[in-house]
């Protein structure tokens, strides 16, 4: 079950990091965009592409060390991050659906606690989550 869970972490992570690179061009081509990009969708691109990575690695991590609740509780925390702050940031400037703003902070939260998670779990090591 566990390496399931890192696999789908990875899967994540790697279509996240693609879908940045490719919002990343169109935004650079998007005439919708040819006064500019607003400064909030850069960010978000940037730390969707970051976050990313950083699923990647708790995927990686349950794979070379074994499964650990803190990692398992990091990678989740990664994917709340990427849809309540990247997510809605694109929601608000593509679609104009502005009904969750007031989540964003809380993806930028998630995304501290994943860190945060992924770091204590390096330190205590592996442990099968029960």
């Amino acid at each position: 079950m566990y390496s399931r869970l890192a696999a789908l972490f990875f899967s994540i992570g790697a279509l996240a990091a693609g879908l940045a690179v490719a919002l990343s061009a169109w935004l650079a081509h998007a005439p919708r965009f040819g006064g500019g990009v607003p400064p909030m969708v850069l960010t978000a691109v940037q730390q969707q592409g970051f976050h990313a990575l950083g699923l990647m690695a708790v995927a990686l991590a349950c794979w070379a060390r074994g499964p650990s609740r803190w990692w398992l509780l990091s990678g989740v925390l990664m994917v709340a991050g990427l849809l309540l702050f990247s997510l809605n940031i694109y929601a608000r400037s593509f679609w104009q659906w502005d009904a969750l703003r007031t989540l964003v902070p809380w993806g930028g939260t998630c995304w501290i606690a994943a860190w945060l998670c992924l770091a204590v779990g390096a330190w205590r090591g592996p442990r099968v989550p029960g």
